[in-house]
């Protein structure tokens, strides 16, 4: 009678406790535009990565593969951006 007991309550419980976010969908596009935060910035100033050398990597790899070094996962180049390189509204 205890675990009936039990599992009643905790259903119970588990029903109430119901954790759902409500979206707001709104229609119009400006329709936070009386936001200064949320206004869409205009003229973002954009970095280009330096373009990568595939075919160069993938002969690396091959290299890499029949001398027994590990599987490379990713490819590293240094860049120069700090936080002053971002945009402020």
């Amino acid at each position: 009678m205890k675990t009936i007991y039990s599992i009643f309550v905790f259903l119970l419980c588990g029903n109430t406790a119901i954790a759902q976010v409500t979206t707001n969908y709104y229609e119009r596009k400006d329709a936070f535009d009386h936001i200064p935060e949320l206004r869409p910035v205009k003229d973002i100033a954009t970095k280009m990565m330096p373009q990568v050398d595939v075919e160069k990597l993938l002969k690396e790899d091959e290299e890499n593969d029949l001398n027994g070094f590990p599987f490379r996962f990713g490819y590293g180049f240094d860049v120069d951006y700090n936080l002053t390189d971002g945009t402020s509204q």
